[in-house]
């Protein structure tokens, strides 16, 4: 089986995170992961299966990482989870592989910001050096095992737009 369980892949797993434009509600969060599951157990390289996994948190953020001591993705891969994240957005009504905006914290909202608007929101106090950024450019497992995909501002590449 190549699809497995999220939490038995190795810490060097190569991970690919996606903001999704709003909150799935039930039944589209069920629908997705079911059609996510069907893409990720064939999913393969070279026409060699990889292992991989896949988790959603906050019904709002997707995260597929492959083990690479099983077999690497390669470029024709990568572009067939971007294929299938394309047709996802049609089907869904919205954006999944849009990595311009800033995702943030706002109490306990998770909210998502053109790059100027968060600029704009520092200059008036609304974020600021300790408010909560979530790192979508990390590429390792670990790093989100790691705390370095939510953390604060002052700890981030985030903190060039407030300062």
């Amino acid at each position: 089986m190549t699809l497995i369980p999220f939490l038995n892949l190795p810490d060097e797993s190569q991970l690919w995170a996606f903001g999704i434009e709003r909150c799935l509600n039930g039944s589209e969060e069920k629908c997705f992961l079911k059609e996510l599951d069907v893409f990720l157990e064939t999913w393969s390289a070279h026409g060699q299966m990889m292992i991989c996994g896949r988790e959603l948190r906050h019904s709002r953020f997707l995260f597929v990482a492959v083990d690479l001591n099983s077999v690497p993705p390669s470029g024709c891969s990568i572009d067939g989870l971007v294929h299938f994240l394309k047709n996802q957005e049609m089907v869904l009504k919205l954006k999944i592989l849009d990595n311009s905006p800033i995702w943030y914290r706002n109490n306990e909202q998770i909210k998502r910001v053109g790059r100027s608007d968060f600029k704009s929101l520092a200059e008036k106090g609304a974020v600021s050096m300790e408010s909560i950024v979530f790192d979508n450019s990390i590429g390792k497992l670990f790093q989100l095992r790691n705390g370095q995909w939510e953390k604060r501002v002052r700890d981030s590449w985030h903190k060039a737009l407030v300062s």
